[in-house]
């Protein structure tokens, strides 16, 4: 969510990354911010010694993890607004289940490269993917920080 949560900040890096290939809404801003996010939540995870709730314990692995999976994740986003533009979808049309599990399922590829991600793992976090995704969209709806409740 950090693209859509810093649309009023930054405007001058609000600049589509290709909009031939990807369209007008992935932006150097959404980008750079969301895999700074990434990285940020998870050295909050990292330090904050969150065993009882985690999965894993995050300090078993390396501190610049959340780069990473920020940029899978958006990656996941870009290669899914990529295949839409070819398929000729308008940029921000809706494609359920696609836009609400394109940065979850790049996220968790190149995640099972850092972490151990059992098949239970992905279940459960692509079907909380969707429902958090329609949650929060929803919220930036009313919030008016989107244009589109999807």
């Amino acid at each position: 969510m950090t693209p859509v949560i810093s649309k009023g900040i930054l405007k001058s890096w609000a600049v589509p990354i290709s909009e031939k290939w990807l369209g007008s809404h992935k932006t150097w801003r959404g980008l750079i911010l969301g895999v700074l996010a990434g990285e940020l939540v998870y050295l909050i995870q990292w330090y904050g010694n969150w065993d009882s709730l985690s999965l894993f314990n995050y300090q078993e692995y390396p501190w610049w993890a959340g780069f990473v999976l920020g940029f899978a994740a958006l990656f996941g986003d870009a290669l899914k607004s990529f295949i839409k533009r070819r398929l000729n979808k308008k940029p921000g049309a809706t494609w359920f289940p696609w836009d609400q599990i394109d940065y979850t399922v790049m996220g968790l590829l190149v995640g099972t490269i850092i972490f151990p991600i059992g098949w239970e793992t992905w279940v459960i976090v692509i079907l909380l993917g969707i429902l958090l995704h329609i949650i929060t969209n929803n919220i930036a709806y009313w919030l008016k920080l989107k244009d589109t409740r999807w």
